[in-house]
């Protein structure tokens, strides 16, 4: 009879010490990745009931509609994986846990939010405050980061400060709404008086490399550029930057490679004033000079030149020569020479442009789908009996690409280009008339049947959709739809109060 009893006791132990094993929840942090649902959770269970549980007043209709599952239901981990990545997307929480109930075949989404930013407002009887808003890095909806906020206020103090408000100060008061988890900015900006630039000095080195002529034009300009610019003007950095900027230009476009000014300020609080000296070095000149040329000035090509940087003062012939005749042969002169003869401190290009090719004729071939006449109407009448230039050829291939994807042929390609000369009229020498020839690769049409917007069936009565969403047959997919339907979204669901929206389709 003892046995009996304790038999029974063991039982009964067991079977308590079983209830509260099964009865216990399983939680699961899923804030980074879902990489614990595997180890802690079958591939495939029933749950009676879903239920989200957050630290924050929350609209559970748009969360239920992000997790997509169905309560009484079998679901997979492959499912509520997914459903825990667009929880990830919507960056609104802290901390996602994952809680399943095995007895009551429960599950919970236990949710911790992010202080969500609300609005910034800007305080200050200073005119043009709102300027300085740009420099505040978080956007309304964005969770609020209290080191970007920090950043945010020492950029605006230096918006401030490079403008001239030397002085200046920027307050901030910050209120957190934890109900709603929601923080709202208030920043407070005070200029001070405004600094101006006081005595500008300027100290050239290397001067005994340069010829008294140069040097005497260096100074000239520096009187031209600075000193007049400055005198009494109100203290403002990027005015000095481009001030040098301008100051680098002329010396390089004179031939001084290797320009390198050095800004140093001094701040007079006393007398609300900033003192500016330059230091500014340079390597021996070089000159560049052009002859023969006609439908390019010397600016441009220094102006093109000029922008691979100094070096290209150090440019071998061959190379200098390839980058003139590109220039010219991008406008049509395809029989342009160009010779270059160096010495130890000039470079001579001698330029011979020849006759500027004239565009008579288009020729389209392979076009099955679309005639002729519409592609050149439509797309080449920039470049027809005109003189050629690659920029608006480039431009009408552009146009016949975007002319056939509006009729759904998303793979249209030019395959190649051809560009024939025409016999010349015995009368003139001056005719240099071409043909040009396109062969075009059109692909597969593509043609849209149906649009639906799931979940959301009453939008397609709006404009972007309502005379796609009843078709009776299929029509050719202009693919900038796509674009078009998904931005009228984004902007619908973000006017209704949902910063944070998935489209994809």
């Amino acid at each position: 009879m003892f046995f009996k009893k304790k038999l029974l006791f063991f039982f009964l132990c067991f079977f308590v010490h079983v209830q509260l094993v099964v009865s216990q929840d399983i939680v699961i942090d899923c804030t980074r990745d879902s990489s614990e649902l595997i180890k802690l959770l079958p591939a495939k269970f029933f749950i009676k009931s879903i239920d989200i549980q957050a630290d924050f007043t929350v609209d559970k209709d748009e969360l239920f509609y992000l997790i997509d599952l169905v309560a009484n239901s079998h679901i997979t981990i492959q499912e509520l994986e997914r459903t825990l990545f667009y929880l990830r997307k919507k960056e609104s929480f802290s901390a996602i846990e994952v809680i399943y109930t095995p007895s009551e075949e429960k599950l919970v989404f236990k949710l911790e939010g992010l202080f969500i930013l609300t609005h910034v407002r800007l305080h200050g009887s200073m005119i043009g405050k709102e300027k300085y808003k740009s420099s505040y890095v978080l956007e309304a909806g964005e969770y609020f980061d209290e080191k970007k906020h920090a950043y945010s206020i020492k950029k605006i103090q230096e918006k401030l400060y490079r403008s001239g408000s030397l002085q200046a100060k920027v307050t901030d008061k910050v209120v957190y709404n934890s109900v709603h988890k929601t923080v709202h900015v208030d920043l407070f900006l005070e200029k001070n008086q405004q600094f101006f630039i006081g005595n500008c000095n300027f100290d050239i080195a290397n001067i005994d490399r340069i010829s008294q002529e140069d040097l005497a034009a260096i100074q000239h300009q520096l009187q031209r550029i600075f000193l007049k610019k400055f005198f009494s003007v109100k203290y403002n950095k990027e005015v000095i930057e481009k001030t040098i900027e301008q100051l680098k230009h002329y010396l390089h476009k004179h031939g001084f490679s290797q320009v390198v000014v050095n800004c140093k300020e001094s701040i007079d609080y006393l007398h609300h004033q900033v003192d500016v000296t330059f230091d500014i070095s340079f390597e021996e000149k070089k000159e560049i000079v052009f002859w023969g040329n006609h439908f390019f000035s010397q600016d441009h090509f220094l102006e093109n030149i000029l922008m691979y940087g100094s070096s290209s003062w150090h440019f071998p012939g061959a190379i200098l020569s390839d980058e003139i005749e590109s220039l010219y042969k991008n406008k049509g002169f395809w029989d342009v020479q160009v010779s270059i003869k160096e010495e130890p401190n000039k470079t001579f290009c001698i330029i011979d442009e020849g006759r500027r090719a004239i565009i008579k004729s288009i020729e389209i071939k392979d076009n099955f789908n679309i005639p002729t006449q519409q592609i050149v109407t439509e797309c080449c009448k920039y470049i027809q009996d005109r003189p050629f230039d690659r920029d608006l050829f480039t431009q009408a291939i552009s146009h016949v690409k975007q002319l056939y994807a509006r009729q759904g042929f998303w793979d249209i390609k030019v395959v190649k280009e051809e560009f024939i000369k025409l016999p010349s009229n015995q009368d003139s020498y001056h005719d240099n008339n071409y043909k040009i020839i396109l062969t075009l690769d059109e692909g597969i049409v593509r043609k849209l049947q149906s649009v639906d917007i799931v979940g959301y069936s009453e939008l397609l009565s709006q404009e972007p959709f309502v005379q796609l969403s009843s078709l009776k047959t299929s029509v050719p997919f202009n693919r900038s739809w796509i674009s078009t339907q998904k931005n009228w979204l984004l902007h619908h669901f973000h006017d209704a109060g949902y910063h944070k929206v998935l489209v994809d389709y």
